[in-house]
């Protein structure tokens, strides 16, 4: 915050529904949880599909693997809240996500998830219940799904629909290559940066320009 011309960018995580956004001017936030999720809410995501020979009409893949993602955005929430030690790594996703309808089984993703973690205090239904008293259709659910799930997501819904197997690095991999120029300037994140460049002149943290720049 002292040294001139340096600003951080973070992912939010879950600050915007914590309320805990950085009030730090040289601080920009992306406006998802995470940068994953700015590649998947944009075009770049359709682009990817294309590619892989699904048909976008017929499959709403961005709507639906949000819905999918959206119960394990919220347990990975209520656990930073409750200060819990839950280790989400080893879960497999297989055992709770439907690759066809790109769908999520609550109930056994959170089987899934105290299978890996069987010193945890609470069973099943009384985890379900602490997850369900959080969710809240004011949220806006690319600020409850983690990026990194939602490709993992995508990820089984295209080898489920192809002849191909595909991890979620090769979803990430394939979405930032797909991800154009004309995309990011969409996003809130440009709109931070041109802003931060203002308030900042000489700085230049763009290669490209601002809406209000010769």
């Amino acid at each position: 915050s002292r040294t001139p011309g340096v600003v951080a960018v973070v992912d939010a995580d879950t600050d915007h529904l914590d309320g805990t956004l950085s009030p730090g001017a040289n601080v920009i936030t992306t406006e998802t949880r995470d940068f994953e999720g700015i590649l998947i809410r944009s075009p770049a995501l359709e682009k990817v599909l294309n590619e892989h020979g699904i048909p976008i009409e017929g499959l709403a893949v961005r709507e639906r693997a949000l819905a999918a993602a959206s119960p394990l955005g919220y347990l990975r929430w209520l656990t930073k809240r409750k200060d819990w030690t839950i280790d989400f790594k080893p879960i497999n996703f297989g055992a709770f996500i439907d690759g066809y309808r790109i769908s999520c089984d609550a109930a056994a993703m959170i089987r899934e998830v105290l299978r890996v973690n069987t010193r945890f205090g609470l069973n099943v239904v009384e985890l379900h219940g602490e997850v369900a008293a959080l969710i809240d259709r004011r949220h806006d659910p690319w600020q409850v799904a983690s990026g990194h799930d939602l490709a993992k997501i995508i990820a089984i819904a295209l080898t489920n629909n192809t002849s191909r197997s595909f991890s979620p690095k090769d979803v990430e991999s394939d979405l930032r290559l797909a991800f154009e120029m004309v995309f990011f300037t969409n996003t809130g994140l440009h709109i931070s940066f041109c802003a931060w460049q203002r308030r900042n002149e000489p700085f230049i943290v763009l290669r490209i320009g601002c809406p209000d720049q010769d």
